[in-house]
């Protein structure tokens, strides 16, 4: 989750307000909800209903090709290091409150048979177009006019490796968006991660001063931007040697069973 777009989301709903509960499609290790959880006490007060939604078995087969850089970082298996347990733990020992539900996105029930009747605010960190479809999917009947929406990967950046993005999550949301007629209006995004909110002409109307703002820089925002590019382009490093580690043993495996007598 990208803490500046996340911080401007808090910052809109605090200003905006609106019922529902905060959702978030692609836990992990649980990032994302401390971030959701430490941001709620900070500028809505009162804890909100905070619901997390994973595999927490590692990324999906994708049907849609997973051209250059993303067949490696997306490739199926892959974030496979985590577990409903660890982010329990680890949201217990902070005291956060959150139902986590675990299973591919495409095989949940209703949201409402989760205890979900409206959304406030969601973040969708499913990479893969069958992930960001299916969340979609599951929210279409619990959005409103004011909910909150941040996506982690529905905008193609300069890098080359990843212009897959557009067959990704930029198709599903530009989808979602046709099909359901629902107005996604941007207050800014990042490399790949972009914040909407969903509006008609009174909700700009009455918020539009409160908006405007978030579209701009703070020193804070460049700082922010900074140490996650770092980070990510480090954890990506870290990734590809476990990888390519990985590939090496196979390929000694495999030549030894060969050569076996």
């Amino acid at each position: 989750m990208h803490a500046g777009l996340a911080l401007r989301a808090f910052k809109l709903m605090a200003a905006a307000p609106l019922g529902g509960c905060l959702v978030e499609f692609g836990v992990y290790k649980g990032d994302g909800l401390c971030m959701m959880a430490h941001l709620c006490r900070q500028y809505l007060g009162d804890p909100q209903p905070l619901y997390g939604f994973d595999s927490f078995a590692g990324m999906p087969r994708s049907d849609i090709p997973l051209s250059s850089g993303l067949g490696v970082d997306w490739a199926e298996g892959t974030f496979a290091d985590t577990s409903v347990e660890a982010v329990q733990q680890r949201l217990t020992a902070k005291r956060i409150q959150a139902t986590l539900v675990k299973g591919v996105f495409g095989s949940l029930l209703p949201l409402r048979e989760y205890g979900i009747e409206t959304v406030r605010f969601v973040h969708i960190d499913a990479d893969i177009y069958e992930g960001y479809r299916d969340a979609l999917h599951l929210l279409t009947p619990h959005v409103q006019v004011g909910t909150v929406l941040l996506f982690d990967e529905s905008m193609p950046p300069t890098d080359h490796r990843r212009q897959g993005i557009r067959e990704h999550g930029k198709r599903a949301v530009y989808e979602w968006e046709q099909t359901t007629g629902f107005n996604l209006h941007l207050i800014r995004f990042h490399e790949t991660a972009v914040l909407c909110v969903l509006v008609d002409e009174s909700y700009l109307e009455r918020y539009a001063r409160t908006i405007v703002p978030l579209k701009r820089d703070t020193v804070m925002d460049i700082v922010v931007d900074r140490v996650q590019l770092t980070l990510r382009e480090r954890e990506r490093a870290r990734l590809r040697r476990i990888r390519n580690f990985l590939r090496g043993i196979r390929r000694v495996i495999r030549r030894r069973s060969t050569n076996a007598p």
